[in-house]
């Protein structure tokens, strides 16, 4: 949020943003006005994304225990099931497999790191909205 939030106030897409040819909201709103500004189906676009990835953390993503009952906290389960029985989509962390060659201290390094980003982020979101 926090920084789609400073881009969306500097920068935007050249081109269209509906096939209907609407463009994006200008750069000179306020972010809160550049929402209101877009067509409610791409609102909806965002919000059934947003609630599929919750449904999919929520269920553990058919493999893996309710982080309430034991899953490692930030660990979003793969997209593997999905994968295999609807469409091939890439994983959220790591879709290129990267991570399976670095060893526990530095995994544990990154994830410490990715939790202290997610704070800042959210710092950073709530000084802005405050302000």
């Amino acid at each position: 949020a926090f920084v789609g939030y400073c881009v969306q106030s500097n920068f935007h897409f050249p081109w269209p943003q509906t096939l209907a040819g609407d463009p994006f909201p200008d750069v000179n709103l306020l972010p809160e006005a550049q929402w209101d500004a877009c067509p409610v189906a791409a609102k909806w676009q965002i919000f059934v994304v947003i609630s599929f990835l919750e449904v999919w953390d929520e269920s553990g993503g058919g493999d893996l225990p309710h982080y309430t009952n034991g899953r490692q906290p930030g660990k979003f389960p793969s997209f593997q099931l999905f994968r295999d029985n609807i469409h091939p989509i890439l994983d959220l962390y790591d879709p290129f497999q990267r991570s399976k060659k670095m060893g526990a201290e530095l995994k544990e390094r990154r994830l410490t790191m990715e939790i202290n980003n997610g704070r800042l982020a959210m710092l950073g979101i709530m000084g802005f909205l405050v302000a």
